[in-house]
């Protein structure tokens, strides 16, 4: 394996579930024996983690490894919390949900530029084929 696919981007999950535990960054960050500029970094989709340590993640919110990486596109922008009377409340994270489309945002505007850089590419290459 290379080392791309050794690697997981957590942070949305991360602070799903750091949330969902209500423990607060700082919490975390003594578990882990971690600065809060890293952690902040990692929940921030800024930074990536190997398995060793998305397992130490795993383990400090008390959750299998596999919730903690796996795609949960659909737990995005809302977050629900079971209660003990078993009824769901929807915990709305609106600073959550502003970053969570700041990202997003980014992310879309590199895809932007990427695709006009391949269309540019595309044009020259059909120039080339018209010569």
């Amino acid at each position: 394996m290379t080392k791309a696919q050794n690697t997981f981007i957590i942070g949305n999950n991360l602070r799903r579930l750091r949330l969902d535990k209500d423990l607060t960054q700082k919490q975390m960050c003594d578990v882990l024996h971690l600065s809060q500029a890293k952690y902040s970094l990692i929940e921030s989709n800024q930074k990536t983690v190997n398995q060793d340590q998305a397992v130490q993640f795993a383990n400090a919110l008390n959750v299998d490894l596999e919730r903690l990486i796996k795609d949960q596109s659909d737990q995005i922008f809302h977050s629900c919390n079971y209660s003990i009377n078993g009824g769901v409340s929807n915990k709305l994270e609106n600073n959550y949900d502003a970053e969570i489309i700041k990202t997003m945002q980014s992310q879309l505007s590199l895809l932007q530029t990427q695709l006009d850089t391949k269309d540019k590419q595309i044009e020259q290459l059909l120039k080339l084929l018209e010569r």
